[in-house]
């Protein structure tokens, strides 16, 4: 303890502090220090769904699709169709403006056309808004470091003060999907595609749970512009198995079989990715009678692989 006291000659004695005497109050508390928390979104139905920097490219643009499947979702369920439509074509959509009929009396064709313009005009006026209301969802999504990011494009400020969700959504894709100047394109490229050949049904995950990270990593594919359901032996497979000569086939005819090869070999990877432990016997079981009996019972398509692992 610290003491006082008075010295012979009324002079003060010194005080001397015991180094142990502190106050009863942590550093941490005395500076007050609080874990600051992870941000979550603007919007409350979208709490978790944050547009944010990622340590890779791949985990980048995966993040940016899922987000962006979340707010596609929710703009789905609550607004005009053509708002969900324009977001998806990249472009405003409108539904089409009604012509006036000039078959039959005059004047009650003029009437109908009136009543009509002002229902589709007072619709786009609604749609307009609404694709503007949008623009909260994307923006409210990014976190401090994705704002400032978004800053730094010449063309933010103008598409800000306009409430451009279509402009904002260009600049967000531009900034989680393009390369950046110190990544080996590349070696993104191939991570990207083998992440998702590679991609398993994780031991207690549910069917959804691993559909929605098949998508994602789809998307991810997609959107960097590869896609490991394609080669060219695809039409070779699908026109022997259909008894076809791919020299008579012209361009059309060739895409349509395309198609339906990208589509089954989807199917294909979803089910060998699925849990093995809980799907071993199924896939044995096709593929035995597909050597056995001739008989193809693998999935042809992506929902059709889904449907059978929900049972």
């Amino acid at each position: 303890m610290s003491t006082e006291n008075t010295a012979e000659g009324g002079d003060m004695k010194p005080v001397i502090k015991n180094e142990h005497d502190k106050p009863n109050q942590s550093r941490k508390n005395k500076f007050n220090y609080q874990k600051k928390e992870k941000f979550q979104g603007a919007h409350p139905d979208l709490s978790g769904y944050v547009f944010e920097t990622a340590p890779s490219r791949t985990n980048q643009v995966a993040n940016f699709s899922r987000v962006d499947e979340r707010i596609r979702s929710l703009v789905g369920q609550n607004y005009d169709p053509y708002v969900l439509e324009s977001i998806e074509s990249r472009g405003v959509v409108l539904p089409p403006e009604p012509t006036l009929d000039t078959v039959g009396d005059a004047r009650v064709n003029e009437i109908k056309y009136s009543k009509q313009y002002d229902r589709w005009l007072t619709r786009t006026e609604v749609i307009e808004k609404q694709l503007k209301q949008v623009y909260s969802f994307y923006y409210g999504q990014c976190d401090d470091e994705m704002k400032a990011t978004l800053a730094e494009d010449p063309r933010f400020e103008t598409i800000h003060q306009r409430k451009d969700t279509l402009g904002l959504f260009r600049i967000l894709q531009s900034v989680n999907c393009s390369y950046k100047s110190g990544e080996e394109p590349i070696l993104t490229l191939f991570i990207a595609m083998s992440n998702f050949i590679k991609l398993r049904q994780q031991k207690g995950q549910s069917v959804q749970e691993y559909y929605e990270r098949f998508i994602a990593l789809k998307e991810v594919n997609k959107t960097l512009g590869t896609d490991v359901h394609i080669c060219t032996g695809l039409l070779d497979a699908l026109a022997r198995e259909e008894g076809l000569d791919l020299d008579n086939l012209d361009d059309d005819e060739k895409d349509e079989l395309s198609n339906e090869g990208a589509e089954r070999m989807m199917a294909i990877h979803f089910l060998l990715g699925a849990d093995r432990d809980r799907y071993r016997s199924l896939i044995e079981d096709f593929k035995h009678s597909y050597l056995m009996d001739k008989k193809n019972k693998f999935p042809k398509t992506l929902n059709d692989a889904y449907t059978l692992l929900k049972g």
